[in-house]
Order: C-alpha cells, then structure tokens, then sequence
C-alpha cells in the first residue's frame, strides 16, 4: 500500500510537472516577477498539498501499524505473564507436595522409632477399701531409654519406678497400690531410639475382681 500510494504520488507529480511545463512552452511566462511567482504558486500548490495528503495517509498507516504492534506485544506480555504465573502455581504446589512428603515422613520415621507399651495384669491382692496390684509393662515397639513410670494415688502419695533400658519384647513389672474406684494416671517417660523425648500414659483402677486398665499407654508427647 505504501509503495503504490508513492508511486501514485510521484506519477501525478510528473504528469502534472508535464503539464507545467507545456503550459509555460505554449503560453510562456509573464514578464512580471510578482506574476511568474503567482503562476508557479498556483502550479506548485496542488502538488504540493497532493504530497502533503499522502504523506498524512502514510502516517496514519504508520500509526495503524503501530498501534497494531504495540497491542500484539501487550498480548504477547499478557500471555508471558500468565504462563509465569501458571510455572510459580506450579511450582508452589511441588514445594508443598514436598514440604509435606518431608513432614510425612518425619512423623513415620517418628512412629517407627517410639516405643509401644502394653499393659497387662500379672496379679492382685483386694482389701476393704482397696489393694495392691502387680502389672507387667513390655515394650512391644522401638527401644526406650531412660525409662521412667510415674503415678500418683490419693492414699499413697507420689511414686517413681525406674524401668531403665528397655529394647523391644523387653518386660518389667511394678505394683501398685489402689483404692477402689479411684482411678489412677500411669505415666512413662523415655528417650526413644532417636534421642527424641517423649511421655505415654494409661489410667488403671482397682475393682474387688481385679483391675481395669487400658491395654497399650497411649502417647501423650
């Protein structure tokens, strides 16, 4: 479109130079200075207002073009911008996936390195208002150091037993003295096989045809 409307241009320039130049050589030129100068105004004019519009049509196709350009790369910026937000969602999600993959995993190494404690009967003696009952603690999981059971019963006080060291399928037993119906907290504190602290407990309670307790100490810590 530029070059044809060029070369119109120029076409129309020499036809219309053409017929300057016959109209000179058929009427010649007025003597007058001031006269020659308005007859080459009035020829020069319309060529030079023809130029003047093509060159504002050229313009205007510039600007068209670069108005067009200018939208493709906003397009081009909008579409980058997208796809940079959809690789940082992307990659945001992996992160997290592996953030609690990691935690997952922390809580199963956890799991396999804590002891399991289970509680059983091994006998009793019943009074009047209560009696003394012996149970028998194992470690059914990971081994646990520095192993420590805790309770505390309305009649006898505050009381500590030393389970020491204890690796899997090892066994203690303890007694314990209960009133009826007074349940009491059994507390074990160990390190387990990590070196991580941590703290189980079950609640027993006498019964004059024996104790009631929970099986497995429950971890509390």
């Amino acid at each position: 479109m530029k070059e044809k409307r060029f070369w119109f241009g120029v076409i129309a320039s020499v036809i219309w130079l053409g017929y300057l130049a016959h109209q000179i050589f058929a009427l010649g030129l007025p003597n007058d200075l001031n006269a020659r100068g308005d007859v080459f105004a009035g020829f020069f004019a319309p060529l030079a207002f023809l130029w003047l519009v093509l060159g504002y049509l050229q313009q205007g196709e510039e600007l068209k073009q670069s108005t067009e350009a200018l939208r493709l790369q906003a397009e081009e910026l909008k579409n980058s911008v997208e796809q940079q937000s959809q690789l940082v969602e992307v990659s945001r999600r992996q992160l997290q996936q592996e953030l609690d993959a990691h935690a997952d995993e922390k809580v199963r190494r956890a799991e396999l390195a804590r002891p399991i404690f289970v509680l059983a009967s091994a006998s009793y003696t019943s009074g009047t208002e209560g009696g003394e009952y012996e149970f028998t603690v194992t470690n059914t999981g990971n081994t646990a150091t520095n192993t420590l059971l805790e309770y505390e019963s309305v009649e006898h006080g505050e009381h500590r037993v030393s389970l020491g060291h204890m690796p899997r399928e090892k066994s203690r037993q303890f007694t314990v003295a209960l009133k009826y119906d007074e349940p009491v907290v059994l507390t074990i504190s160990y390190i387990d096989s990590t070196g991580a602290e941590g703290v189980a407990s079950a609640e027993v309670s006498a019964k004059r045809t024996g104790p009631k307790y929970k099986d497995v100490f429950e971890k509390i810590m």
